[in-house]
């Protein structure tokens, strides 16, 4: 996503720059939203030796800069959080037997946990790991297909369909953080992109460079993105979409909590 906006308030000014010497100055940008922001070039500008002319030079640069959706806690921006947590832990998982991933067998690891099966078929040692007793597994899931525009709404549609899409990504960038902060097991998916369920502080930056770029997408695939979950009923999914309730996959009701952004 391209950015247009104005970054930098003011030039930054060096009074004297030393011959084979280098100077660093701070400097405060501003980010109007989220998003990639990219610096193709930088402009140079000097009247040195004299003052009397002025000297410029365009350098080619190659910043590239991504900008997170605001995080905030989500019982000040969701006014129905106490039905998700409770949602939740009905939903709970993981009571210490559950098996979380095979990996490969590190040396403080304990050999009534090594899987040898897996460990025959990848010719290494692999053990069996399992999920902690009070552990949370959540996928979270961002919705981004724009439904069919409603004739009897009021307003421009297109205006409407990227406010539910900023205020969407803002309520999952909140929940990302939440469960990073509660050391949760965190999955997610949007349209073009999974991070496949793992420890929250190995993937909370990976989901959150993701809704930074996330954008309303038409609603040619939008049939197969929700079904395409319906065997994942092991896994606790919080669904962010702008469809309508009949419209969603029976299937998913008894293992998601579902949000629906434009109501």
């Amino acid at each position: 996503m391209a950015q247009d906006a104005q970054i930098l308030a003011q030039p930054v000014y060096f009074p004297h720059v030393a011959a084979g010497q280098t100077c660093r100055q701070t400097v405060e940008m501003q980010f109007p939203r989220r998003g990639v922001y990219q610096q193709e070039s930088l402009g140079l500008r000097t009247r040195f030796p004299f003052g009397f002319v002025e000297k410029t030079r365009r350098v080619d640069s190659a910043l590239r800069t991504i900008v997170y959706p605001a995080v905030q806690p989500v019982d000040e921006i969701y006014r129905d959080w106490a039905l998700v947590s409770g949602e939740l832990e009905s939903c709970l998982r993981g009571r210490g037997h559950d098996l979380y991933a095979i990996r490969a067998y590190q040396n403080s690891d304990s050999v009534r946990h090594v899987d040898w099966k897996a460990s025959a078929k990848r010719n290494a040692l692999q053990v069996r790991e399992f999920t902690r007793e009070d552990q949370h597994q959540v996928f979270l899931v961002l919705d981004p297909f724009t439904p069919a525009a409603d004739p009897a709404a009021a307003g421009d549609p297109d205006r409407r369909g990227e406010q539910a899409i900023e205020k969407a990504v803002s309520l999952c960038a909140s929940l990302a953080w939440h469960f990073y902060e509660t050391d949760a097991v965190l999955g997610f998916r949007t349209a073009g992109h999974e991070t496949p369920p793992a420890p929250a502080a190995e993937v909370i930056y990976d989901i959150l460079s993701q809704l930074a770029l996330v954008a309303p997408v038409p609603g040619v695939a939008a049939a197969t993105f929700l079904a395409d979950m319906e065997d994942s009923s092991q896994l606790f999914k919080i669904i962010l979409t702008r469809r309508r309730r009949g419209t969603i996959p029976a299937s998913l009701w008894s293992s998601s909590y579902m949000i629906f952004v434009e109501s």
